[in-house]
């Protein structure tokens, strides 16, 4: 029985129909990358078939012309080193390349999305907050958040979060450069958003799988309540936050 890997679950082959995405595989360079692909055509046959047993003891039945990707290239299940079915297949010394089997995907809740936001803002975003003084003497407040990426996807799943919680951002071109992949980004000046996101973006207290699945992971010195009382309502009440004195400056810098 074979598994596909679909853009939504696994699917059996069986079960797969015409215009159907399925994840297959593209070479650039030195790297094989997966990419989405539709099922042009699909047709019945019947031959001999094989099993090929993995060291996990998974067990695969296929045909002798069916192909896997391994650590030395696609192989045939079957063939010979030389001769009329002299061509590359599988032996003892292969690994079998791929993805491996899928997990369920994660469930959008509150605990998820703010650990998602917690993990892609620390490690590539920057939040800060600034105050200087004016000619007059009077202290001039400057608020700043931007989030810069590569991944537009990344990007624009965290751009709805921040929606979804009450902070509004705008999307712009941060890089673009010949030869370069371009880079896109998020980004607010208003106060009350850049205080709502700091909120959002605080260490949680506690680890749950649902944090696991989102990339963020509790601090062990972290003293600050990361979730709401509530655990039916983990997104906080929209706050307000400004600086005071002539010289206070509070800023979280990560790379870009």
């Amino acid at each position: 029985m074979i598994r596909l890997t679909t853009p939504i679950s696994e699917a059996q082959a069986r079960d797969l129909k015409v215009g159907d995405e399925i994840y297959g595989t593209v070479r650039e360079g030195v790297y094989r990358r997966y990419r989405k692909t539709r099922v042009l055509d699909i047709w019945s046959d019947f031959k001999p078939a094989y099993r090929t047993v993995l060291e996990d003891g998974t067990e695969l039945i296929t045909s002798g012309v069916h192909r896997f990707l391994s650590n030395r290239g696609w192989k045939y299940v079957t063939g010979a080193e030389q001769g009329p079915l002299q061509r590359s297949h599988l032996t003892r010394n292969n690994k079998l390349m791929g993805t491996g089997r899928g997990g369920e995907a994660p469930i959008h809740t509150g605990d998820y999305r703010r650990g998602y936001l917690c993990g892609l803002i620390r490690g590539d975003g920057h939040i800060g907050s600034y105050t200087y003084p004016r000619r007059n003497g009077q202290p001039c407040e400057y608020h700043r958040f931007r989030l810069a990426l590569t991944d537009l996807e990344a990007l624009q799943r965290a751009r709805s979060f921040l929606s979804d919680a009450g902070a509004e951002t705008d999307e712009f071109v941060f890089a673009d450069t010949a030869g370069y992949k371009p880079v896109s980004a998020i980004r607010t000046q208003a106060r009350d958003k850049v205080a709502l996101i700091r909120e959002l973006i605080e260490w949680p207290r506690r680890a749950t799988t649902t944090l696991s699945k989102a990339g963020c992971a509790p601090s062990p010195s972290s003293s600050s309540a990361f979730w709401s009382s509530s655990p039916s309502c983990p997104w906080p009440m929209r706050g307000s936050a400004s600086a005071s004195g002539e010289s206070r400056r509070h800023t979280e810098r990560v790379r870009l």
